[in-house]
Formats: C-alpha cells, sequence, structure tokens
C-alpha cells in the first residue's frame, strides 16, 4: 500500500504532537530541579497543555470554521513551532506554562482537520484506513519519539526535546504547502455540526473517551516521579519504560487498522444515532 503524500505530511504533524505531549513526561523531575518547582507544580505544564488543547478547539469553532483547510493547518503547523520552541528558551516556571499552552493550542485542531482532509482525499470507503494512518504518527511518536528523547533528555538536556520538536515542525510547514492541495471549508451551520449531540450516543462515547484518557494521564503524566519514588529505578530506566509504554500504543493502533473493515464507512453511516 502505498502513502499518499498528504498522508505523510500530516503524520509529521502527528508525530511532533505526540512527542510534545508526551516527551516531558520521562524528564519531569529534571525541569522541577531547573526550575526549583515541586513535582504538582510541574504538573501544571502537562495541563496546560491540555489548556491549550481545550482553547484550540473552541478558537477553531469561533473563528477557523470558514477557513481554508490548508491555511487552518499551516497556522497550527506555525503554533506548534512557536510553543516548542518556547518550550525550548523558556527560562522560569511561567514561560514554560505559556509555551506549553501555545504548544496545546493545534493539537486538537490539527487532528479534527487531518480526519477531514484524509475522509476529502480518500479513495472510496477507505477513509477509516487513512484515518487510522494518519494518527499512526502520534503512535510512532510514542514508541520512538518519546523513548528518544528521554534518553537524549537525560543525557544532554531536556531543551533538546522541544528543539527537536521545532525544527521538525519547520519540515511540517514546507511538508503541508507542498502537499496538501488547497481545500475551501464546506460551510455548514454549527447548530447542524452540533445536532448529533442531542442524542445519547456521543455522550456515553464521549465518558467513555473522558474516564478513560483521565485515569491514563493521571498515572502516566507522573511516570517519572513514581517510578524514581515508589519504584526506585533509576532516571536511566525511564528510556526504556517509555519505549514499552509506547510499544503497546503502537501495537494497538497497528492491531485496530484492519478491523475497520468490519465497521467500513459505509456500514457506519447507515447508523441512526437518534435509534
Amino acid at each position: 500500500m502505498q502513502l499518499n503524500k498528504h498522508i505523510a505530511a500530516l503524520c509529521i504533524g502527528t508525530f511532533c504532537l505526540g512527542v510534545a505531549e508526551l516527551g516531558i513526561v520521562p524528564v519531569l523531575t529534571t525541569i522541577v530541579n531547573d526550575f526549583h518547582v515541586t513535582i504538582p507544580q510541574a504538573g501544571l505544564y502537562i495541563s496546560a497543555y491540555a489548556a491549550g488543547v481545550c482553547a484550540g478547539i473552541v478558537g477553531l469553532l469561533a473563528f477557523g470554521r470558514n477557513a481554508n483547510l490548508k491555511t487552518t493547518l499551516l497556522v497550527a503547523a506555525c503554533l506548534i513551532l512557536c510553543g516548542n520552541l518556547g518550550a525550548s528558551l523558556a527560562q522560569n516556571n511561567l514561560m514554560m506554562l505559556a509555551a506549553r499552552f501555545v504548544s496545546g493550542s493545534p493539537h486538537g485542531i490539527f487532528f479534527a482537520l487531518s480526519a477531514v482532509v484524509c475522509e476529502r482525499l480518500t479513495e472510496p470507503d477507505k477513509a477509516s484506513r487513512d484515518v487510522t494512518l494518519m494518527v499512526l504518527g502520534q503512535t510512532s511518536a510514542n514508541l520512538v519519539g518519546v523513548p528518544l528523547g528521554s534518553l537524549i533528555g537525560l543525557a544532554v538536556s531536556w531543551r533538546l526535546i522541544f528543539g527537536f520538536i521545532a525544527v521538525l515542525a519547520l519540515l511540517l510547514i514546507l511538508a503541508l504547502t507542498r502537499w496538501l492541495p488547497s481545500m475551501p471549508v464546506v460551510k455548514k451551520p454549527l447548530s447542524n455540526e452540533l445536532t448529533a449531540l442531542k442524542s445519547w450516543h456521543p455522550w456515553f462515547i464521549l465518558s467513555g473517551v473522558a474516564i478513560g484518557s483521565a485515569g491514563f494521564y493521571a498515572y502516566y503524566s507522573y511516570a517519572d516521579p513514581i517510578m524514581a519514588t515508589i519504584a526506585h529505578l533509576p532516571a536511566a530506566s525511564m528510556t526504556l519504560i517509555m519505549f514499552l509504554a509506547g510499544a503497546s500504543m503502537f501495537i494497538g493502533n497497528i492491531v485496530s487498522a484492519p478491523l475497520t473493515k468490519y465497521y467500513s464507512d459505509a456500514l457506519l453511516s447507515k447508523i441512526n444515532l437518534n435509534d
């Protein structure tokens, strides 16, 4: 199967976001020592990223709904660049919080619009496959990017993790410019897009995602201090721990991809959420 260039470009973006989101986890204690803050205070760097994700989605609904998809994705790529460059250069707690907020702001936008791009540029009935391939960028980040960032961050400096993402964001901007066609947005009233929320089905799914994500991040965000203070493992072991965690996410994504043939786009489109 040949990977389309636009999917390759989107994978670069999801890889950047994957490393930006979780690359801070294995070096959290190191950042704590550099900025002279507590572990709970450093945990706000992860919360700031999550707050940026929420703010970015609200901003998209408010200001970006009628913008060209390519333009919006390029703006998101620029935010990835600015946020992670800011994190790599942060000199104090407030600067780091601000940089993490900016880093998170394009996360939801990029994934949401990337899914739309995959649907509009895909072969008939292959949207689910292409979305899975696009998300592969993030799972690859968990498998390779985060463990490698842990190794470099602990051996040299945690700032290199975010500096690397900033450099990769430049490549993302170039790839989107060259490989993604101009895509005018299909204008729909906001009320139409929110109609599905009148049914309990999407709320059930959203609740499951929220509970699962909360349980995951509540533990994973503090994996570094937990492994050091409770498991009494050396800091160098974080690279292996991050690799094992990333491998499980990567394998889960690979295993789920073939399952999409049992839940084709045509079949899913026939489901009436109001039943």
